[in-house]
């Protein structure tokens, strides 16, 4: 070969081990359903869209050669599957094709349009991971970056993080078109030593509230009124993956999938058309479709499609945020209390500030930091009843007892799962009613009499359930006592309780 041709074919090779595409799960063994149900997946590494026209994904055998087709957005999956599309019965397949890989392991490649190769799995000797029979666990990559070849990147699905059914409506102990239960972004996870090492935990679906929606700019900034941008705020204690989320409007105007890991604490920037809204800071995703200046009902959708959060405002407008002049963001104040809660929204205060908008200019904003209106604690809204602030003697009346408070129904700590009122009717005999509301004022649980010790004073405990027995979400609750002596004088009091996250 020629120089210039030996350069040119080099080149070429590089630019297709760039891409980013790798081979990321093989079922080798089938599905429950059918030990002939074998599927595989790639996964775009890569920061942008990648068409797969001309490719070919082979085995060394010569038993599957599939022709590939259509594009792959950034951090998106492809999912093959083998005859036909029940192979994986819960998910549409993105490529159908013939051929069956050895139980026994198999050489794979993935070769881009040029036929230079961009990926292999080679394993002819055995496959390192995955099962047939009994468990038919599919065998998923650590590290996309990782070399696929080695033994060390791969390993057996781990049986809890799963997404998708087998043809028979069985869970698939595997993670088709969803981020893998061992997977890792750092390749020395899946190197170091010669052998796989253990790596942070993370989950792809979540309680209510554990990701919120927390900021939204939805008259679009100083610079264009059409440069919209969101934000979400990992509200829990662990690594969240939002693989397979999204975040929806009801008007169908916004249908966002989202994607990738959010750390504990950290934000998830959402930028309108391009990543220029917010000039300075890289977006996290980039959507299409747009915020109605009236009002909107977003919902924060996980991998379950179970609704994690919501902001629905499409009745009554938004409760915070402006146009021009000032295009200041709507700021979420507690990210624990009810995102459809219009108290829980406001301003951003002009001041407490972060990011540029696409000509330099300081947004009236805070994406990626925390919002200048941020409270720990929403505060309380009046009493049902309209009464002014309690005074001390009411105070007593009804208090918490701060080693359950706050709690947690799953708390490893047994004496935290359940909040202990205590109860001081001033008097034995008293007829005693507490009710526990949400931030709303509506009643979600109550006890009576019954329900509590005996004596002037009482105790009570509660275990986050409301009336008919369902966990109630995370966040801020009002509880009221209503006591009534035999000879009619009447007590009250009021307390706060914090009902924590499941662990």
């Amino acid at each position: 070969m020629r120089p210039f041709a030996l350069c040119a074919a080099l080149l070429l090779h590089s630019a297709a081990l760039s891409a980013g595409v790798v081979i990321n799960e093989i079922a080798w063994g089938g599905t429950a359903a059918s030990s002939a149900h074998e599927w595989m997946e790639l996964l775009n590494d890569s920061s942008g869209t990648l068409s797969l026209d001309g490719w070919r994904l082979a085995t060394a055998d010569g038993n599957v050669t599939v022709s590939l087709s259509g594009a792959i957005p950034a951090g998106g999956y492809y999912l093959l599957e083998r005859s036909s599309d029940t192979t994986v019965g819960g998910l549409a397949a993105d490529k159908i094709y013939t051929g069956a890989l050895s139980n026994s392991g198999a050489d794979l490649t993935l070769l881009d349009a040029s036929s230079a190769a961009v990926d292999s799995a080679h394993f002819a000797g055995g496959w390192p991971a995955g099962s047939a029979s009994p468990s038919y666990q599919s065998m998923e990559r650590v590290s996309p970056e990782a070399d696929g070849n080695s033994t060390a990147n791969w390993k057996s699905n781990d049986g809890a993080t799963r997404n998708g059914t087998d043809a028979k409506g069985a869970s698939l102990n595997g993670t088709p078109k969803a981020r893998n239960s061992v997977w890792s972004a750092s390749t020395s996870t899946a190197t170091a030593g010669g052998a796989p090492q253990p790596s942070t935990p993370t989950v792809s679906v979540a309680a209510v509230r554990e990701v919120v929606i927390n900021e939204i700019a939805w008259a679009g900034t100083a610079a264009s009124p059409f440069h919209e941008w969101m934000e979400l705020l990992n509200n829990s204690t662990r690594t969240i993956v939002l693989d397979g989320w999204r975040l929806r409007s009801s008007d169908g105007d916004l249908d966002i999938a989202l994607g990738g890991p959010l750390e504990s604490g950290d934000y998830y920037l959402l930028e309108r058309t391009s990543d220029s809204p917010v000039g300075d800071i890289k977006t996290d995703k980039i959507y299409s479709g747009s915020l109605s200046n009236s009002g909107a009902d977003l919902t924060l959708l996980d991998a379950s499609s179970s609704a994690v959060d919501s902001a629905r405002f499409a009745a009554g407008g938004w409760p915070a945020g402006s146009s021009a002049p000032s295009y200041s963001s709507m700021e979420r104040v507690t990210p624990s209390a009810d995102g459809d809660l219009a108290a829980n929204w406001k301003f951003n205060d002009g001041a407490t500030r972060n990011g540029t908008d696409a000509k330099g200019t300081p947004l009236n904003g805070t994406p990626k930091a925390r919002n200048s209106v941020f409270s720990p604690v929403l505060p309380l809204p009046p009493a049902p009843d309209s009464a002014a602030v309690p005074s001390a003697t009411e105070e007593r009346a009804l208090s918490i007892d701060r080693a359950t408070n706050p709690f947690s129904p799953r708390d490893p700590n047994p004496a935290r799962r359940a909040a202990r009122f205590v109860v001081n009717a001033g008097t034995a005999g008293a007829t005693r009613t507490v009710r526990v509301c949400d931030v709303r004022g509506q009643v979600v649980r109550t006890f009576s009499d019954s329900d509590i010790s005996s004596g002037a004073i009482g105790a009570l405990l509660w275990d986050g359930k409301d009336d008919g027995g369902r966990l109630l979400p995370p966040g801020i609750y009002l509880v009221h006592l209503d006591a009534a002596s035999p000879s009619g004088e009447r007590k009250t009091g009021r307390a706060t309780v914090v009902l924590g996250y499941p662990k």
